[in-house]
């Protein structure tokens, strides 16, 4: 980006952005329980999701560009298309609010971190999706999640 841009999408905080791989589109996540998904060249909003019930702490793209995972106060990590707005999937695994989400490289395993003390890898792409927990003291002792 050339020029410094402020944009006003949201009516209350922002918590969370995060630029798409190419980037041209950038995701926002806020208070007000919303995602907008920005063009960053003209500041147009794309879309605006309204999947959380409670504010929205964090949000990341997946490496294809087209699926957005957002995490909230509301416990939930959603995984969504950026291009239709459809909600993919839906993960209630956390019993505290999620304030952190990351897609691996492979853009079908999501990282999600929570108040609860965990951290779930989840395989997303599968029906039940394969989830694995491990709780802080694990992460601390080995140092990375296999």
């Amino acid at each position: 980006v050339s020029t410094q841009s402020t944009w006003a999408h949201h009516t209350q905080s922002v918590y969370s952005v995060a630029f798409a791989p190419d980037g041209r589109t950038l995701a926002t996540g806020s208070r007000d329980s919303t995602v907008c998904v920005v063009d960053v060249a003209t500041g147009a909003v794309l879309q605006t999701f309204r999947h959380h019930t409670h504010w929205v702490n964090s949000v990341a793209f997946a490496h294809d560009g087209r699926t957005l995972a957002t995490g909230g106060v509301d416990k939930t990590v959603c995984v969504v298309d950026v291009g239709t707005g459809a909600l993919l999937k839906t993960f209630k695994h956390h019993t505290r609010e999620v304030n952190s989400v990351a897609f691996a490289p492979d853009g079908r395993t999501l990282a999600t971190g929570s108040a609860d003390t965990t951290v779930c890898v989840v395989d997303v792409a599968t029906e039940p999706p394969s989830l694995k927990r491990f709780a802080a003291e694990w992460i601390v002792k080995h140092g990375v999640v296999e």
